[in-house]
């Protein structure tokens, strides 16, 4: 029997389990395509289980063989006691979800068939380097992790431009049945005020902070009111608000149900994505959903993000942390309609050039398999040959 266990930092699935017997909804994309596939691995192996280390501490057996456990270890994901749940679950195959190199380790030493699946890396700085991520790229070359997978093609580019193998780096994605002809393409809508949406983690270094600053820049200039969703630091940023004279301009809304955040974006005339180049790196889901919803993106210019946008065909882009090129982004889509236009016209070719074909639950059937052709298949996806065959077929 094999057993699999996928440890990741965030997220807590026993939540997400208990919230889908209640209601059939999820809150955050993907989750519960995770859950189903984790099922399935379960059925075809003997059991599954995910382990998210910043969930409070429980374990949590499913009848189906999948196993739930949170670790409690808040963002220190690289512990003691993360590695003690991990031991005591006793995979034969683990997935480190996450830059977590003390497990990625144990993994290795244990002669356990490991696999390092992100769709996140570490913000790529002089700070990072220092703590250990430079090491991570030789660590993740180590014959003992067998399949190192990066969050579409710019992931996996990443994952190679750090330093590891081009061949053992598969891009990977998550299923995504919600597709651009929902929504009819937009032209600039003529109202006032115009609505912004903000659909994610309320933190400072997803530049919150910044889109509230950037809000009071337009006063005087252009009329627009902001919507958030999410969780996170809502007091502060409301305090934030308040300062700046713009109680009655922003709505926080909580965390709703994902289905519904489509027709939220629909509904909105820009959705802002203002991450900080402080914040680890990976292409946010919220991505597919505004591209779904034809809205608009106006985003800050980070590389895994840049990969697949061009500023003012497909996006508008700004410099990270910065209020005011975010604000003046903002009036610029706001005053333009032919950029507006061109932007929400062009989200078909742009959802449609993010979809892979390995998805995250297949990519880990064909791996914990072992078998030849599996192996095979894998190898063929990998960023090396995808780039080789780019090149011959010109």
């Amino acid at each position: 029997m094999k057993r699999l266990l996928v440890v990741q930092a965030s997220g807590d699935f026993r939540e997400v389990h208990l919230q889908r017997q209640r209601s059939g909804v999820e809150y955050q994309f993907g989750q519960i395509y995770m859950l189903d596939e984790l099922n399935r691995i379960a059925r075809r192996y003997g059991q599954a289980g995910i382990l998210s280390c910043a969930a409070p501490r429980h374990v949590l057996r499913l009848p189906s063989g999948v196993t739930l456990m949170g670790a409690g270890a808040g963002r220190a994901c690289d512990t003691k006691s993360v590695l003690a749940m991990v031991a005591d679950y006793d995979p034969t195959h683990l997935v480190v979800q996450a830059p977590l190199p003390k497990l990625i380790r144990w993994g290795i030493a244990g002669a356990r068939d490991v696999a390092c699946v992100l769709t996140r890396l570490p913000a790529i700085n002089p700070v990072a380097r220092h703590l250990g991520m430079a090491r991570l790229p030789a660590m993740l070359n180590d014959r003992g992790v067998s399949l190192v997978a990066g969050h579409t093609m710019s992931g996996a580019k990443a994952l190679v431009d750090m330093g590891v193998a081009a061949h053992k780096v598969v891009p990977w994605d998550f299923v995504h049945e919600r597709t651009p002809h929902l929504f009819a393409a937009k032209q600039l809508p003529d109202r006032q005020p115009h609505r912004l949406l903000y659909v994610g983690r309320i933190d400072e270094k997803k530049g919150v902070g910044d889109l509230i600053r950037a809000l009071a820049l337009l006063k005087g200039r252009r009329d627009v009111h902001l919507e958030i969703i999410g969780q996170g630091h809502i007091d502060k940023m409301q305090a934030l608000g308040i300062s700046l004279g713009l109680f009655q301009k922003i709505r926080f809304l909580g965390q709703i149900p994902n289905y519904q955040i489509p027709a939220r974006m629909n509904a909105a005339d820009a959705v802002i994505m203002a991450d900080r180049a402080t914040f680890p790196m990976g292409l946010p889901l919220t991505v597919y959903e505004a591209l779904v919803s034809r809205t608009p993106i106006i985003a800050s210019h980070r590389p895994l993000l840049a990969g697949h946008f061009t500023d003012r065909e497909n996006a508008l882009l700004f410099r990270a942390g910065n209020p005011k090129a975010l604000a003046d982004a903002i009036d610029m889509l706001l005053a333009d309609q032919l950029l507006y236009a061109r932007i929400s016209r062009n989200a078909m070719a742009s959802w449609t050039a993010l979809q892979r074909s390995v998805k995250w639950g297949q990519m880990l059937d064909r791996w914990m398999s072992g078998e030849a052709q599996d192996r095979a298949w894998l190898a063929a996806q990998s960023y090396g040959v995808l780039m080789a065959k780019q090149v011959t077929d010109g």
